[in-house]
């Protein structure tokens, strides 16, 4: 059983279906085949899932025919998997949100049987060559991460206006935490430079305390780099702020008129998720500057990423057709 065989398929069907296109959109409202075919991957879930732990509970025994069985077994759900994947690449209705989302799963899905069937070849092994296998110890663990890919890919949506949802969504989780965690850090630093410390009374019960250096040294926010953090969470209040009215836009433009369905609508939502996604890197590499000591040239210019993604949301929604 080649597990990296498949893999490579999988990542081949998927370069396929992107080659020579940055984006493209799909139906709006839905599409019947498309949805068998996604269902099939979240039916196929359990299947893998008692193959994997079959796979985990034999690894202390010799390889004989009817052990063979069992990894003829995973091997027959590992190619189900591929050969769905492959069937939702080849349906015209899929969306490259959606189909980005399909990807990431299925490849979680093979990376994880993979780590397992490598444990267990390991631990065979070692066992029977009389050495202690503490590989073989690890495997109920390796199983419960297959366990947990397969539930990940169960939860997959079944539509482009569910994928289109979850992306923005994502991007909004994303954008919530960065302005959580740094407005924690500039509060303590604040209470700080004003001579407080936090005690037993302190409002806040997160575990968000001031980040330490390797040896415990406190490097805190100096006065200009709150100031600096301050403006960025300002922009980041904006692109929350704007995602959610850009969703909430979006869902009833499509709705319109059967709009979200058309070559054109097509085109501006998916171009608009497209940006949402974009945006969603540059707060995650804006956040990863915000820690001291400050580049204030690579912060000017990933607050100016995220304004140019704020400014292209804002013209795509022009665009939408209420």
């Amino acid at each position: 059983m080649d597990v990296v065989a498949k893999q490579n398929q999988v990542t081949a069907l998927y370069e396929a279906k992107m080659a020579g296109r940055a984006s493209f959109g799909g139906e709006w409202s839905g599409n019947v085949q498309l949805e068998v075919r996604l269902k099939g991957l979240q039916a196929l879930c359990e299947k893998l899932k008692l193959a994997t732990t079959k796979v985990a509970m034999m690894r202390a025994e010799p390889i004989t025919p009817s052990i063979m069985t069992v990894y003829v077994e995973l091997d027959i759900c590992l190619n189900s998997l591929v050969g769905l994947f492959k069937e939702v690449c080849e349906e015209c209705s899929a969306s490259k949100a959606l189909l980005d989302i399909v990807f990431k799963a299925v490849s979680a899905v093979l990376s994880r049987v993979k780590e397992l069937c490598d444990l267990v070849q390991a631990s065979t092994v070692t066992v029977f060559e009389g050495a202690e296998a503490a590989s073989a110890r690890t495997a109920p663990v390796a199983t419960g991460m297959v366990w947990s890919a397969c539930d990940a890919l169960t939860k997959l949506p079944l539509s482009n206006k569910a994928a289109y949802r979850w992306v923005a969504l994502q991007s909004m989780l994303t954008t919530k935490e960065t302005i959580e965690e740094f407005s924690q850090y500039v509060k303590t630093a604040k209470k700080k430079a004003g001579g407080e410390t936090q005690d037993d009374n302190d409002d806040d019960d997160d575990d968000d305390d001031d980040w330490d250096d390797e040896d415990g040294d406190d490097e805190g926010y100096t006065a200009a780099e709150i100031a600096a953090v301050e403006e960025v969470l300002l922009v980041l209040a904006q692109v929350q702020a704007s995602t959610r009215s850009t969703l909430q836009g979006m869902s009833k433009a499509a709705d319109t008129n059967g709009w979200g369905n058309g070559e054109e609508g097509q085109l501006v939502i998916c171009s608009t998720v497209d940006t949402i996604q974009d945006m969603r890197g540059d707060v995650v590499d804006l956040a990863a500057e915000l820690f001291p000591p400050f580049d204030d040239a690579a912060i000017t210019a990933g607050r100016t990423a995220v304004q140019d993604g704020l400014d292209a949301m804002l013209e795509l929604s022009s665009k939408m057709a209420f």
